[in-house]
């Protein structure tokens, strides 16, 4: 009698169970297609409106950045980057040549009587630069999947974490648009993003030591991954814990820049200063109304003006003499016979305004240069504080990282089309992935049209930012809701 009770109990259990198995299954299938196909729509809209070039300027760039380094040493040039990016490109070019083909390439960037062989023997090299360039990025965008994945099951069951981690990798495998993406990818935004979620996941188990490093290490590759301090200290629930996190976030920093600070610290703050008076460009705060058609991009420096610019600490103007002699340093005053101008290092001197050939000085600096920081900072302490109490959940951490990633590019005065590329894997955490697709196939759009309309006659240049803007605002309220829901 007992034995038929049984039969009748565990009858019904097993097909429930195989019928919520053969449910998950079906909805996993149907979001792996429904991923599919909207990458491959977004592959044949984007091979419409903007076939690859192929073009990684950026590699020919790094690598002349890195010439200069192996020539004047890598404490004696400063770089847009905190020290791992010199490092890491300095490291990488004396590991895949010789010295004889340094030498070529210091004469092919900047000496004007360029040897014949030099031109050959840095194609080679370049070549070889972007080879191991594309294997980093292929290192790196398969770990941040893994962590997409671990991320995501802290959340939803085995098969959402699954299809988040191949939808993440499956869309950055773009190899469609002018922005190039994935293996091609010729930034290194995906090396601190992967530092942030590192830090993320580690903020997830409690495992303070670890989160600290991985900060700090972010920090010093580009400086957002820092956003992720507050968040840990508002996370964390002992003083002693919030003590330890810091220690280690000022020793891995310490570690890491001190030498440069010892060796040459006009050059090592030189790319602090420079980035606090850099002008805005593809943000809505470098709109100019009086003049609407300008498109303020980052410079691309040629090898001569790379010389010049990065082998010397911040300097407010550089005067250019008719003799051809460069000073640098800052503008006291002028009127419209002299200029008082005191030189790096020098008391100053009056030049008369008829020996000058050409005077470059930065932009001024206006209000907002100086609010916005502030107000950004605000909120990115601000935020985890009000929504502590969500802290104590994967989701409420998560969604407090992506929202402080979202402040940080609405309210920054210099935003690249590609910077998007630094929330992304929250969007396929939090979102399910057919959505995250979507949001990422339009940010991928709009940076695109962005890029190809600049030198049209009516341009999407800034319809294309006001766009995105707005895409990250809409993102952010919604994290907000979320947070307060």
């Amino acid at each position: 009698m007992e034995k038929d009770h049984a039969n009748i109990l565990d009858t019904p259990l097993r097909t429930i169970m195989n019928e919520i198995f053969t449910a998950s299954r079906r909805r996993f299938i149907f979001g792996l297609i429904s991923v599919l196909l909207l990458f491959l729509f977004l592959q044949y809209t984007l091979h419409i409106l903007a076939p690859s070039s192929k073009r990684k300027d950026n590699i020919v760039w790094w690598t002349a950045l890195s010439t200069l380094t192996v020539e004047e040493g890598i404490f004696n040039v400063w770089t847009p980057y905190p020290p791992i990016f010199p490092l890491m490109h300095y490291g990488s070019l004396r590991a895949i040549t010789t010295p004889v083909e340094r030498d070529l390439l210091i004469t092919h960037f900047f000496d004007e009587n360029e040897r014949p062989e030099s031109a050959e023997t840095t194609m080679t090299i370049l070549t070889r630069m972007e080879s191991l360039w594309s294997l980093m990025n292929a290192v790196v965008l398969f770990s941040i999947s893994v962590l997409v994945f671990l991320l995501t099951r802290a959340m939803f069951p085995l098969p959402r974490a699954i299809l988040a981690a191949l939808g993440f990798l499956l869309f950055h495998l773009t190899w469609n648009g002018r922005i190039l993406l994935g293996i091609s990818m010729d930034q290194f935004d995906f090396l601190p993003v992967f530092f942030l979620l590192v830090g993320a996941y580690f903020l997830l188990q409690k495992r303070h030591v670890p989160i600290g490093i991985a900060i700090g290490i972010g920090t010093m590759l580009k400086i957002f991954p820092f956003i992720l301090l507050p968040i840990t200290l508002f996370t964390v629930r002992t003083v002693h814990a919030r003590l330890m996190v810091i220690a280690v976030v000022a020793l891995t920093i310490g570690f890491i820049a001190m030498p440069f600070m010892v060796k040459n610290p006009a050059i090592f703050l030189a790319t602090y200063q420079w980035t606090a008076a850099r002008p805005g460009w593809e943000s809505v705060w470098s709109y100019d109304p009086q003049h609407p058609f300008r498109h303020p991009f980052p410079p691309m420096p040629d090898a001569e003006e790379m010389r010049n610019l990065f082998l010397y600490p911040y300097h407010d103007a550089r005067i250019t003499l008719r003799s051809g002699e460069v000073l640098r340093g800052e503008v006291v005053s002028e009127n419209g016979t002299m200029v008082v101008f005191v030189p790096q290092k020098d008391d100053a001197i009056r030049i008369p305004r008829s020996t000058i050939k050409n005077l470059r000085r930065n932009e001024p600096r206006r209000l907002h240069d100086f609010l916005l920081p502030l107000f950004t900072i605000a909120l990115l302490i601000g935020l985890p504080l009000i929504f502590r109490a969500k802290l104590t959940t994967p989701s409420g951490v998560l969604r407090c990282l992506l929202l402080s990633v979202l402040i940080l590019l609405l309210l920054s005065k210099g935003v690249s089309a590609y910077f998007f590329l630094w929330f992304t894997p929250f969007l396929f955490v939090l979102y399910h992935p057919a959505i995250a697709g979507m949001i990422f196939g339009t940010l991928l759009l709009i940076g695109n049209a962005e890029y190809i309309t600049m030198a049209s006659g009516f341009s999407w240049f800034w319809p294309s930012i006001l766009m995105r803007e707005m895409i990250f605002a809409i993102l952010g309220v919604h994290q907000l809701w979320m947070l307060h829901k």
